[in-house]
């Protein structure tokens, strides 16, 4: 699984030393039985696992009813399926990355439907995406391990955004959103990936019906090995090129 390497360096291993054993990891998910689930594997790598309730509630008061009291974070992508949560999982991964410095792992059962939408909004702050089919003790840790790494600023290869220019083929309507669809010729000339539009826009002031045939220009972890772990960010338009740069 290239995700999440089940092998740990010494360095990764260090960053673990973070979670002593017994840590409470807190785990939140719309689904008891997936509750109940994730909380097993975690107490199968030595570690207390604490449900949180999830409510209507601002997102920062949901993270500091979970930072207060938990060493870390695994968080279910989906989250309003028996409440209407205003927020996804991804984000609240995020946020709780980013702001809290809460280590957080993201993991879902739709992976490859969301993971160019709704997750690749918040990718750049989520250091390891899991599929439910994919958690273990070893993987959890490993999840876990690579994320505190990443905190501490210790960046793994693959996780270094670089400058890249992306190729705007097409937009898709996906029901109330909508993605482009975008070569990045650093990572691979060949191999479309998928891009929330309001990502672009949140950068950019252009019209979604404009993006089609636009180049861009945006920091990219060119090194990702599969697409479901890219993330983008600070995007810009790219200049334009020469008229002669073919014969160049």
């Amino acid at each position: 699984m290239a995700s999440v390497m089940v092998k740990q360096s010494a360095e990764l291993e260090f960053g673990l030393s973070r979670l002593q054993a017994g840590a409470t990891i807190a785990v939140i998910d719309d689904d008891p039985e997936e509750v109940f689930a994730t909380s097993m594997v975690l107490e199968d790598a030595g570690f207390e696992a604490k449900a949180f309730e999830l409510k209507r509630e601002p997102i920062e008061d949901l993270l500091q009813r979970v930072a207060s009291s938990s060493a870390a974070l695994v968080c279910d992508h989906r989250l309003n399926g028996r409440e209407n949560i205003p927020f996804s999982g991804a984000e609240l991964v995020h946020r709780a990355n980013l702001q809290f410095h809460l280590p957080s792992v993201l993991s879902s059962t739709y992976v490859s439907r969301d993971q160019g939408t709704s997750i690749r909004k918040w990718r750049d702050g989520i250091p390891c995406l899991l599929g439910k089919d994919e958690q273990s003790p070893e993987s959890l840790r490993s999840a876990l391990a690579i994320t505190i790494a990443e905190l501490e600023g210790r960046v793994t290869r693959s996780r270094i955004a670089f400058p890249a220019v992306i190729e705007v083929l097409e937009v898709q309507q996906r029901g109330e959103s909508s993605s482009v669809v975008a070569i990045v010729p650093a990572w691979r000339p060949s191999t479309s990936v998928e891009i929330p539009v309001d990502i672009i826009q949140r950068d950019i002031k252009i019209a979604t019906s404009d993006l089609p045939g636009t180049w861009l220009e945006a920091e990219v972890n060119c090194h990702a090995e599969e697409e479901r772990d890219l993330f983008f960010r600070n995007f810009s338009l790219a200049p334009d090129l020469p008229s002669d740069w073919m014969s160049a």
